[in-house]
């Protein structure tokens, strides 16, 4: 388990130092724009982290349902990465058509496992890879959001306002919370097989 863990830390190393280098040697624009690289990271480590979910349930089946939602939301967030390339489609907020699914697969399992629900999120919650995927949906999906207004940033910063600085500050809270998401999946499917033996 100890070389997931190195494996894991070092490839979050290498995608950090990847983008340093990215920012620091071209345009940031290159870096932040849509479907650019920051957001092709945050996409894998979305769909990492929805791999690790899914094979956490597998192995743990007293947490199999908590694990298919968080996995879902994962799935709903990184489907959230795609907005640009669905706009491409000729219809703005067509990504909507990939992430209503998913919303609603979240919330048929929840309503299918309403039972064994509480006994579940008990037992998923006593372990640190819940706050550490807590604290990543937070950023992606709450934080991020907020401090990625342009109303937000042009109200406080008048004429002086850069669009790609808001968006590399948007993109590197996102990026932030996909790694937290990323690591708190790898931390679940370790912990939540053990504590299922």
């Amino acid at each position: 388990m100890a070389v997931v863990w190195l494996a894991f830390i070092l490839a979050g190393l290498a995608g950090f130092e990847f983008l340093v280098t990215a920012v620091s040697t071209t345009d940031v624009r290159h870096v932040v724009v849509d479907d650019g690289p920051i957001e092709l990271v945050q996409l894998a480590l979305g769909l990492l982290t929805a791999g690790f979910l899914i094979d956490a349930g597998r192995v743990a089946p007293n947490i199999r349902d908590i694990a298919w939602i968080f996995a879902l939301m994962a799935l709903f967030a990184s489907a959230r990465e795609l907005d640009h390339a669905f706009d491409g489609l000729g219809v703005p907020g067509s990504y909507r058509v990939v992430t209503f699914p998913l919303g609603l697969g979240a919330l048929a399992v929840a309503v299918r496992a309403r039972e064994l629900l509480p006994d579940q999120i008990r037992a998923a919650f006593m372990t640190p890879a819940t706050g550490l995927l807590a604290a990543g949906f937070f950023v992606v999906v709450v934080y991020a959001q907020i401090i990625g207004q342009k109303e937000l940033w042009q109200g406080t910063l008048g004429v002086a306002y850069l669009r790609p600085v808001k968006d590399l500050v948007e993109e590197s809270a996102e990026l932030v919370g996909y790694f937290l998401l990323a690591w708190g999946a790898v931390t679940a499917r370790l912990s939540w097989h053990r504590s299922s033996s």
